[in-house]
């Protein structure tokens, strides 16, 4: 017991370092775990947050709290990120493939699901702002600062989620940025389906990528 513990603990630490490092330095703490020195039950984490948040979006925008209509919710919006992540991830390795000799896909599971942190992130504030100032929002000075703000938060982590996309085909695929841009030219449009799919299905408004 006490050493599953202490591999959690450990795991959760080298999650926090990895996770700060990621913001602070993405560049050296992706090269850091493109070298294959990493932890990978850290990204567990990622994950158990994602649930988390999830179960939070089910709770609070649900006007009926049966627990089938939530469990259905959650079911529905955790199979949706799911079938996005192992989308985004099956094309990277695919295009990877074409592009180089060897590509290891447990690399460009890690890289990408650590690139999942800004939008967990933008998720987490987005539902917390809905319950603390829902709509509608006014136009007067300071829902126009709030809006001015919200859009400027919402763009820093839109560049940093741009960023680990660029470092985890750098890293994960080992290409250069002319095969960056090339491989972009097909995984954008998918992703532009994909999020136009969630949408008139209802599901994700701003897809969960």
């Amino acid at each position: 017991m006490s050493l599953v513990i202490s591999v959690f603990f450990q795991s959760f630490v080298s999650f926090l370092k990895t996770s700060w490092g990621c913001f602070n330095r993405p560049y050296e703490t992706y090269r850091k775990i493109s070298s294959g020195s990493f932890n990978l039950l850290s990204t567990f984490f990622i994950f158990f947050f994602v649930c988390v948040y999830f179960a939070w979006e089910s709770l609070i925008r649900t006007p009926f709290r049966s627990p089938y209509v939530l469990t259905y919710n959650f079911g529905l919006s955790f199979l949706a990120a799911a079938t996005g992540f192992s989308l985004i991830v099956g094309i990277l390795y695919f295009l990877g493939e074409k592009t180089h000799e060897k590509i290891s896909l447990e690399r460009v599971v890690i890289l990408w699901s650590y690139s999942l942190l800004p939008t967990v992130i933008w998720f987490f504030s987005t539902s917390l702002i809905y319950m603390i100032l829902p709509p509608p929002r006014t136009l007067s000075v300071w829902g126009k600062g709030f809006s001015i703000v919200f859009i400027s938060f919402s763009i820093a982590l839109l560049g940093w989620k741009i960023i680990l996309y660029y470092l985890t085909l750098r890293f994960g695929l080992r290409i250069s940025l002319k095969k960056i841009l090339t491989v972009s030219f097909v995984v954008i449009p998918i992703i532009a389906i994909y999020s136009l799919g969630m949408y008139y299905l209802r599901i994700f408004r701003i897809p969960f990528i």
